[in-house]
């Protein structure tokens, strides 16, 4: 069975932004990591294991649980 080329191109364009958000986040990741001199998660961030990623790929309510007060400032400047 042949795809639709609505659907085709739907999926195309889901493809491509997602390519495109993983590249901003791993853009603002590496900012965030470089303005904060290389730490973002808090102690329990630490316990608990959680990475870059998680803080910056879940919602924002969860990951101030676990960032560096200088992360959350951060946040305030730049945005998620």
């Amino acid at each position: 069975m042949t795809a639709s080329p609505i659907f085709a191109a739907a999926r195309d364009q889901w493809a491509a932004m997602s390519r495109d958000f993983a590249d901003y986040r791993e853009a603002q990741i590496a900012t965030a990591l470089a303005d904060t001199n290389g730490v973002l998660t808090n102690a329990l961030g630490r316990v608990t294991g959680k990475s870059a990623e998680d803080l910056f790929s879940g919602p924002r309510a969860v990951a101030q649980r676990f960032a560096l007060p200088e992360l959350i400032e951060w946040w305030d400047t730049h945005g998620p």
